[in-house]
């Protein structure tokens, strides 16, 4: 999932273009999870060029993108499927991917703060 919202001071303008929201992905891949655990926040490109399909294999990945990055890490093959990208604040889908049905019904009925 990745969670579109109001960037903090410590964001700066180059991750967003200037803009005052930002993407937050959450990933659903253990090594992800792990690397995130022993760093902290991490910015990072999707393994594809913007338009074309998901990358599932490291041997798939294009030169262009292995050419414009300084670490590429091999955690197997991946399901390939895009996240969804929600505004919870807007309460929009802006890109219907994994789990977009569960987030739909979230957004339709969410939690009430006690």
């Amino acid at each position: 999932v990745t969670v579109v919202v109001e960037r903090g001071d410590r964001v700066p303008d180059a991750l967003t273009a200037g803009r005052d929201r930002v993407g937050i992905r959450v990933p659903d891949h253990d090594l992800a999870r792990d690397l995130l655990a022993e760093t902290g926040p991490l910015t990072a490109t999707s393994a594809n060029v913007s338009g074309t399909g998901s990358v599932t294999r490291l041997d798939d990945l294009s030169d262009r993108i292995r050419g414009g990055v300084a670490a590429v890490i091999d955690g197997g093959e991946t399901p390939g499927t895009e996240s969804t990208v929600v505004d919870p604040e807007a309460g929009e889908i802006h890109r219907r991917g994994a789990m977009a049905g569960a987030i739909e019904a979230w957004l339709a009925d969410p939690p009430v703060d006690e």
